[in-house]
């Protein structure tokens, strides 16, 4: 019976680490992200990361650079929403959990498309709409359900919060780069507000997948110690007699029998000795 089990609690153990590999992926994908585009900046002659766009880094020399870490990070986020599915299925409902699963891929399948078409290509522009507007959905829907359960509440708020700081720097961005309608000092902000987008949009992702994975670490820890417990009790039951047989006839079983018997299991089988011994008194 025992050996019977242990395919199940295998199988169980491979899927926890299987998520949890996907919850890294976007945990370290965004800092990543960020810090391969900060040393780039710092690479290129005459850039300046405060005016310019981090797009500006994907022509021209080393454009390279940031193609690749784009592609490898919106794979990454796309891992990241898979786990995000498995790992979040007993808190949230599977509708909303679908929805919300559906814009995070979306927002990796945009990253991954700003990094193949390059800045002045119009695809590039959308892919960056995509990416960001679908995060910026996916916190909120995750937000307004998680902000209900008081073992969530304050990460559902978290994640409202996100959601409005993101579409307030996606629209200021819009209006900085299409519009001249915002004064010139704020124009020469362009990239520092992007930046302060990505620091937003990648610190969400870390703070998700932490906490997750800590979660799935308790849970993993708290199912391996009952197992063991099981295993124990069923090792000793097997070496080891359980109880003489209550009949009309012995009503005798005494604590010193039962006391043998490991934790729980002995607990249960000492109750119907205990339920006998009055019966034992009144027939003497």
């Amino acid at each position: 019976m025992i050996q019977l089990q242990l395919p199940s609690e295998l199988a169980t153990a491979h899927r926890s680490r299987l998520i949890q590999l996907f919850l890294l992926c976007g945990a370290i994908s965004g800092p990543l992200a960020v810090l391969v585009i900060t040393i780039d900046g710092f690479l290129r002659p005459g850039y300046s990361p405060i005016s310019q766009v981090v797009s500006d880094l994907g022509i021209g020399e080393n454009a390279w650079i940031l193609n690749t870490t784009l592609v490898v990070s919106g794979q990454l986020s796309m891992l990241f929403a898979l786990g995000f599915f498995q790992a979040m299925r007993p808190w949230i409902g599977r509708r909303r959990l679908l929805a919300s699963t559906s814009l995070l891929l979306l927002t990796g399948t945009g990253i991954v498309d700003a990094g193949l078409c390059t800045e002045y290509r119009p695809v590039h522009t959308l892919s960056f709409c995509v990416a960001f507007g679908g995060l910026s959905i996916a916190l909120w829907l995750i937000g307004l359900h998680l902000r209900r359960d008081r073992a969530w509440r304050g990460y559902g708020w978290y994640s409202l919060i996100s959601s409005l700081v993101l579409v307030l720097l996606i629209l200021t961005l819009l209006l900085l780069l299409f519009m001249d309608v915002l004064p010139t000092s704020m124009m020469q902000g362009t990239g520092l507000t992007e930046r302060l987008l990505l620091v937003v949009a990648c610190a969400w992702p870390v703070v998700t997948g932490c906490r997750l994975i800590g979660r799935s670490q308790t849970q993993q820890a708290g199912e391996a110690a009952g197992a063991s417990a099981e295993r124990f009790d069923l090792a000793l039951l097997g070496r080891k007699p359980v109880a003489h047989r209550v009949t009309s006839g012995s009503h005798g079983v005494t604590a010193e029998q039962s006391q043998h018997m490991p934790g729980r299991l002995s607990q249960e089988l000492a109750a119907p000795v205990k339920a006998h011994v009055p019966l034992s008194t009144e027939a003497a």
